[in-house]
């Protein structure tokens, strides 16, 4: 029992580290490219 609590949590940050780092490079290359060319259209015609 104390060896899956220490597996879980050891786990689930290490996952979460992995998502988030590989996450935000795609996401930020992508979304700042989107945005400002989705923002800039409807912001202007808008």
């Amino acid at each position: 029992m104390e060896s899956q609590l220490v597996a879980l949590p050891r786990r689930e940050p290490f996952q979460k580290f992995s998502t988030a780092r590989v996450k935000p490079r795609p996401k930020r290359g992508f979304g700042n490219s989107f945005q400002p060319a989705i923002d800039a259209p409807r912001l202007e015609p808008h």
